[in-house]
């Protein structure tokens, strides 16, 4: 970055300043990479938690939904009492 007409003590200053930005970037970049690897764990933290919540109220659905079935099959049965006794009474009339 600096020409053959540069005097040494600006040499110096000018190499200096360049090892501060170099040094400057990777600080930068592995602070950018640890942040990355940070918010990585933690995103992946939240799915994991997500996932569970998930888990468990795909559960509580199923159980809720057997217990519905349940009650389908007594009222279908209920329904066939109901048509059952409504034919003994038309035929007693």
């Amino acid at each position: 970055m600096y020409s053959a007409n540069t005097i040494p003590e600006e040499q110096t200053y000018i190499e200096a300043h360049e090892r501060f930005l170099a040094q400057k970037r990777g600080a930068h970049d592995a602070g950018v990479d640890e942040g990355i690897e940070i918010g990585l764990a933690k995103a992946q933290s939240i799915i994991d938690e997500k996932d569970a919540t998930i888990a468990e109220k795909d559960k509580r659905i199923a159980e809720k939904d057997k217990r519905i079935a349940e009650k389908d099959k007594r009222i279908a049965e209920k329904d066939k009492e109901i048509a059952e006794l409504k034919a003994q009474l038309a035929k007693q009339n």
